[in-house]
């Protein structure tokens, strides 16, 4: 038999818990963390899927904010209930393009299509939109076309990570602008071109196994990088200083970069292409 006391404690407790439970809002029931208008453009990108492997269970009387591979803002912050993160891994067997309307998820800081390998086509363009995206993980797929310029225009930036696609074409040298990138992994793919500046707070940094030329940027050498690869393209030239604590596997396989940690650049190659200069400019004066 319980005491007075105890009975008197249970009973306040369960009372407590009763009335935050009557005062609590049924987010569930009532859907109201869930943006209405996030909620719509989800729906059409699992229908564009045709709602296939994990996307299946994006339930319209679920809140979107419980879905698979979605995240939320908090109640507490400035925009609450706002999808700010979609982050779909491999195995979900998503096939064709990423659709377009992603771009009308106006507080996206997330991008995550990664390992599905009949995802195709090109970054899209409303991707533009996206002016508080700070992480695009898009790498492991069969994405193609061109590095878009438009990622230039993206201020919050931090990691943008494309590896192992079909990419061609350059680098956009407007990625050097940006004032928050971190990582920056474009390797396995087949871009050409040279190697623009790296933006002031590169710390990771890897474009290997693709068919770069010209030379390192010297600038790269004066940041305090964490991660450099370079491995398997077609630079030249000498390494500069700053990244010479790196293995000398990172920058293996190219046409003829040199200095530490590779061997020294040869000096000869410098004396010989005078000379070649000096005998054509005595051939035109002839």
């Amino acid at each position: 038999m319980k005491s007075p006391r105890i009975t008197k404690i249970f009973t306040h407790h369960l009372s407590f818990y009763l009335l935050r439970f009557t005062l609590l809002p049924l987010s569930h029931s009532t859907d109201l963390f869930c943006n209405d208008d996030d909620k719509a453009v989800l729906l059409q990108i699992k229908s564009h899927f045709a709602g296939v492997g994990m996307l299946s269970d994006w339930d319209p009387t679920i809140d979107c904010c419980d879905w698979s591979f979605i995240g939320c803002t908090g109640e507490y912050d400035a925009h609450p209930g706002r999808v700010n993160a979609v982050t779909v891994s491999g195995g979900s067997g998503l096939s064709g393009e990423i659709p377009a309307v992603i771009g009308k998820l106006p507080y996206l800081e997330e991008i995550m299509f990664f390992d599905e390998r009949k995802l195709t086509g090109p970054i899209p363009q409303s991707f533009s939109k996206l002016k508080y995206l700070q992480i695009i993980y898009l790498n492991s797929n069969s994405l193609t076309g061109r590095i878009p310029d438009f990622l230039g225009g993206l201020k919050n930036l931090q990691q943008i990570d494309i590896s192992d696609n079909r990419f061609k074409g350059s680098i956009p040298p407007s990625l050097s602008l940006l004032p928050q990138l971190a990582q920056f992994n474009v390797s396995r793919n087949s871009l050409t071109g040279s190697v623009p500046d790296p933006p002031p707070k590169l710390k990771s940094f890897d474009i290997s196994h693709n068919m770069m030329t010209g030379t390192l940027p010297s600038k790269l050498g004066k940041l305090k990088m964490d991660f450099v690869d370079v491995s398997y393209n077609q630079l030249c030239g000498p390494i500069p200083a700053g990244l010479n604590r790196f293995s000398p596997s990172r920058f293996g396989h190219n046409k003829c970069l040199c200095g530490p940690p590779l061997p020294a650049c040869k000096a000869t190659s410098c004396r010989v292409f005078h000379i070649v200069f000096i005998s054509l400019s005595i051939t035109v004066v002839f």
